[in-house]
């Protein structure tokens, strides 16, 4: 199971990628992932031949059960 995130074009990619790194430090922060240790994936994309796409990025996370997530989550 996977929690995933997609995240639309932002209006100022800069305040956006920094804002998203401070999240991504808080989020390691809570869950106690070592800065060095990536338990989650990250895709960024890019313009192709059919312009700008929807997305500017997506995070992924996989949880071994729905009960992992809800506990994560504070169910």
């Amino acid at each position: 199971m996977n929690l995933v995130a997609l995240y639309p074009q932002p209006k100022d990619v800069e305040k956006f990628n920094s804002d998203y790194n401070e999240h991504i430090l808080f989020l390691n922060k809570k869950l106690n992932i070592p800065t060095d240790v990536t338990a989650y994936e990250v895709t960024n994309f890019v313009s192709g031949p059919f312009g700008e796409p929807a997305y500017y990025k997506m995070w992924v996370m996989p949880f071994d059960s729905q009960k992992a997530l809800n506990s994560l989550m504070g169910d």
